[in-house]
This record gives structure tokens, C-alpha cells and sequence, in this order.
């Protein structure tokens, strides 16, 4: 029996948090790569005067803001479908 659109967001859900229950606790370790990281952190912290995880915080908030903006430039070049939760990733 084919499931519905909330029965299919409900089994995507149960997939992505048992994906992410074996992953490493580091979000930004596991869609970067250390060079990224790196970036990241020269950016949200130039002078390195912050904590080691402040700096790691930020620099993930950065990475954040970026693949929501690459979001919103492909929602507006029609690449995306708007309102369909994408930009809650």
C-alpha cells in the first residue's frame, strides 16, 4: 500500500535522526571537510580570540547562514519548490 505525503515525511524523518544517532556529535565535522572547517573558523574568529568552541559555534552559524542563502538563490531561480520545508534544512 502506497504511503501518503505525511506518512512519507514522517519515514523521512525516522531515516534522517537514526542516520544522524550514528554520526559523529560535530555537525559541522560531518558536512565539511577540514578545509571548510578551517575557513569557517578564520572567518567567524580572524584574531583567534575566542574559545576553541565558541569558535567552532560560530563558525557553524556561518556555515548555516551559507546553505541557506545558496537555498534561497535556488528557490528564486526556480531550482527549488518554495514552501515545501527546505528552508528549515
Amino acid at each position: 500500500m502506497p504511503l501518503n505525503r505525511v506518512q512519507r515525511k514522517l519515514r523521512s524523518r525516522i531515516g534522517v535522526h537514526a542516520a544522524l544517532a550514528l554520526k559523529s556529535l560535530d555537525p559541522l565535522a560531518d558536512v565539511a571537510s577540514k578545509a571548510e572547517i578551517d575557513e569557517y573558523e578564520r572567518l567567524a574568529d580572524p584574531e583567534r580570540k575566542y574559545l576553541p568552541e565558541e569558535r567552532r559555534r560560530r563558525a557553524w552559524h556561518l556555515y548555516q547562514a551559507d546553505q541557506a542563502r545558496l537555498q534561497l538563490e535556488a528557490s528564486k531561480a526556480g531550482r527549488l519548490p518554495t514552501g515545501r520545508g527546505y528552508a528549515d534544512a
